[in-house]
């Protein structure tokens, strides 16, 4: 064969058109590459709460505790064999710290006595205006046109008044006009005139009566105060009983001196 011609000097042609794809390769599948690293934590809300588990073991009992009942500050005391309750009796009103009731039982100026010692107090004992005016208002809602015993005479000496815890009468009084006048030297024991009296100065006022006279009367106790059942049931036996024959007697007092 002979020498190669000289290369042609003209300039290249367009490039043509791509063929058609070669047969695909029949050979192996690689190798399995290695993990890539974790995508983002998802923002979304949370999911709703699974079913609730089983019920664990019962653990082992507590200690004893205390039995139940009211505050320490509620609950009663016992004293000498009574229930003590810092309040006033059943039907008595308290004013400075004393409880008063009038009664609308008839009595002498003694059993009177006893039957307020039964509820663990005494007769009433109006030491001051205020005082006196709260035993006026509670006799005269018992009986406006009764008389009532309350805690003041002059049994130990004639005209030397005294309450009936001893105590001497004081500076204060409510005596009605020309009173105590001791009538007949039988005069020794204090009451309160009732409010329709016919003499209306004198009305609700201090007067000296004949301590056996049956009237009503008035006691005070100190608030939760009670007496001993046994105490009281001895004291009930030495009361008079009622005597409702002396009416009478009362309503002719009423009306006179």
């Amino acid at each position: 064969m002979g020498p190669p011609g000289p290369v042609s000097a003209c300039p290249l042609g367009e490039k043509g058109h791509m063929g058609p794809p070669g047969p695909v390769s029949a050979g192996p599948p690689g190798e399995k590459g290695p993990m890539g690293p974790p995508g983002p934590v998802s923002a979304g809300p949370p999911g709703p709460p699974g079913p609730a588990g089983l019920m664990g073991p019962i653990g082992p009992p507590g200690p004893n505790g205390k039995a139940a009942g009211p505050p320490e500050h509620l609950k009663p005391v016992r004293l000498n064999k009574a229930l003590v309750i810092a309040s006033c009796p059943e039907g008595y009103t308290k004013f400075r710290g004393t409880c008063y009731k009038a009664f609308n039982t008839l009595a002498n100026f003694a059993d009177s006595a006893l039957y307020c010692r039964v509820d663990g107090g005494t007769l009433a004992m109006p030491r001051d205006a205020a005082t006196n005016y709260v035993l006026i208002f509670l006799k005269n809602a018992v009986d406006k046109n009764a008389y009532f015993w309350f805690g003041l005479h002059d049994r130990r000496e004639e005209g030397s008044f005294e309450w009936i815890d001893g105590s001497a009468l004081g500076s204060y009084n409510y005596w009605a006009s020309g009173e105590p006048s001791n009538n007949d030297s039988k005069e020794h024991c204090a009451h309160y005139i009732s409010s329709t009296y016919r003499k209306p100065a004198n009305a609700n006022k201090w007067n000296d009566k004949n301590c056996n006279f049956l009237i009503f009367f008035i006691c005070q106790v100190a608030p939760g105060m009670l007496t001993p059942l046994q105490d009281v049931r001895k004291r009930q036996a030495e009361l008079s009983p009622p005597v409702l024959t002396f009416k009478k007697t009362l309503v002719k007092y009423k009306t006179s001196k």
